[in-house]
């Protein structure tokens, strides 16, 4: 369905934050839109001028204040993370990474451990410390006999 009269409803974090709110009004049976803009107005020597780049959902007017309820929703859940993920890295060190492309040191909290960062500096990815191996992805054992010399063993 063609939006009537569509509005910028909410201007995202990110990308993936827009596609999470545009999953949730989806699933309130409310249509919406992500809209990235990639042109090159907000470009300049530094990198992106975040105020001209943005990320956008878009909607119908019509469903604007059935739409504020799930944005609100979205904004208390996130904070109430947030505030669980500083709780959970209270008394745990944070975790230094230096960046391998400039050098610079960048430090993460401990609830980052095993996640994808960019460096602070260079916006470089960035390997957040390690998950520790539980086992749970060990390799199976061949159920053929290792014994290759043997004809019925090869392939």
């Amino acid at each position: 369905m063609a939006f009537q009269d569509p509005i910028a409803a909410y201007t995202a974090a990110d990308p993936y934050q827009a596609t999470l709110l545009c999953q949730a009004l989806n699933t309130a049976e409310i249509e919406a839109h992500v809209i990235d803009d990639e042109s090159q107005a907000g470009i300049w020597l530094g990198g992106l001028v975040p105020e001209l780049n943005k990320t956008q959902i878009w909607i119908d007017r019509s469903d604007s204040e059935r739409a504020r309820i799930v944005f609100e929703d979205f904004e208390r859940r996130a904070a109430e993370l947030n505030e669980a993920r500083t709780v959970a890295d209270a008394g745990l060190p944070p975790i230094d990474v230096t960046c391998d492309s400039c050098g610079q040191l960048n430090q993460f909290g401990a609830h980052l451990r095993g996640s994808v960062q960019q460096c602070e500096t260079c916006d470089a990815y960035l390997d957040v410390g390690e998950i520790a191996d539980t086992g749970e992805w060990a390799i199976a054992e061949s159920p053929v006999d290792a014994d290759t010399n043997n004809p019925e063993n090869r392939v």
